[in-house]
């Protein structure tokens, strides 16, 4: 699949979402990029060489779309204690990226995982406070914790 990049501010350049080419179409050309060709989490996983992998991830918005599918499946090819995401665009549904932030949240539950606000040092919080978090570390019921 093809994504165009688009940004709203060229003076913040790491700012920047995927759209369709048919969602790209409705914005401005100087807002967007050249497309580029998309993968799935799970492809990148698989040209990692270990059996465990910490993900700190920030696609703007797109957790959703990067992760759900892979959540919610019985099996998973590596093990992932931890997972650090920034959640202030995810909760908010930016740009329409993630409309199913309930599927995403059970997903990560069913998978083992639950939401740390302050890193390991704090109690994990309820899932169901999610609007409040703003970064959120999520720990992995098999994680070890040195």
């Amino acid at each position: 699949m093809t994504l165009i990049p688009w940004t709203q501010d060229p003076d913040n350049e790491g700012y920047v979402v995927f759209l369709s080419e048919k969602e790209a179409a409705t914005k401005p050309s100087n807002q967007t990029g050249e497309g580029v060709n998309s993968v799935k989490f799970e492809d990148i996983l698989r040209t990692i060489p270990t059996d465990t992998v910490v993900l700190k991830i920030d696609v703007e918005g797109a957790e959703c779309k990067v992760l759900s599918e892979y959540m919610n499946s019985k099996s998973k090819m590596k093990f992932i204690p931890y997972i650090y995401m920034e959640w202030s665009l995810v909760k908010n549904n930016n740009f329409g990226l993630c409309p199913n932030i309930d599927q995403l949240l059970q997903g990560l539950a069913e998978s083992g995982y639950l939401p740390h606000l302050n890193g390991l040092t704090g109690e994990p919080d309820s899932a169901a406070n999610y609007k409040n978090w703003n970064d959120v570390l999520w720990v992995h019921e098999d994680a070890t914790l040195a």
